[in-house]
């Protein structure tokens, strides 16, 4: 059996594979060739390494940057609420209204700061407890469903979407079903003779 001819197209792309491939060297494979791409490759690896390196310190700098911005543009915020406050304790002519005025308008500059800062109260009376953002310090019994707040004691705030402070609470439990029937009759018969004075020990 005789082998088919190779076809014109078969014939060019081999030509054309041929003419790009480029020409083996005789040193390709030489212990000095070796060596000087070892060397190259470490240079590389040490380059990606201190570039890795400068990221990771320009990353620090930029954070600390950001924070001591956002301490410097809160504390800047604060300054006009200590001269209100200055301002009201040098005053020794102000009636005890025009005080309250003044610690209405400190306290309206404080709400302007803690705003700009994303700084909010806790939601708390009539909201269901949440260990997150309450700290119950007292149970009472209440017709309120349990776990309700009912009252809080000292309020807590948010930054953005975390807690600076949970809000102190006090939370509502189920009430205590008194016993009735005859079983309420027996622990009162007791408590009757309990209280009785011993008639044996007076004869």
């Amino acid at each position: 059996m005789t082998r088919p001819e190779p076809s014109d197209s078969t014939t060019e792309v081999n030509d054309v594979i041929e003419s790009e491939a480029p020409p083996l060297r005789p040193d390709a494979l030489s212990p000095d060739s070796t060596a000087q791409e070892i060397a190259e490759l470490k240079d590389q690896l040490l380059r990606a390494l201190a570039e890795q390196q400068n990221m990771q310190r320009r990353h620090s700098q930029e954070l600390a940057t950001a924070r001591d911005y956002a301490a410097r543009d809160f504390a800047f915020s604060l300054l006009s609420v200590k001269d209100t406050l200055e301002m009201v304790l040098r005053d020794q002519q102000s009636s005890i209204e025009q005080i309250k005025t003044g610690v209405e308008m400190t306290l309206r500059n404080l709400i302007a700061a803690f705003e700009r800062h994303r700084i909010h109260e806790i939601a708390s009376d009539r909201a269901r407890f949440d260990p997150n953002l309450h700290q119950a310090m007292t149970q009472i019994e209440s017709d309120e469903p349990p776990g309700t707040v009912l009252s809080t004691f000292q309020k807590g705030y948010m930054m953005g979407e975390r807690c600076l402070r949970p809000a102190m609470v006090a939370v509502a439990k189920a009430r205590t079903v008194a016993a009735t029937g005859p079983d309420a009759a027996e622990v009162k018969t007791v408590q009757a003779r309990a209280v009785e004075p011993d008639q044996s020990a007076s004869n």
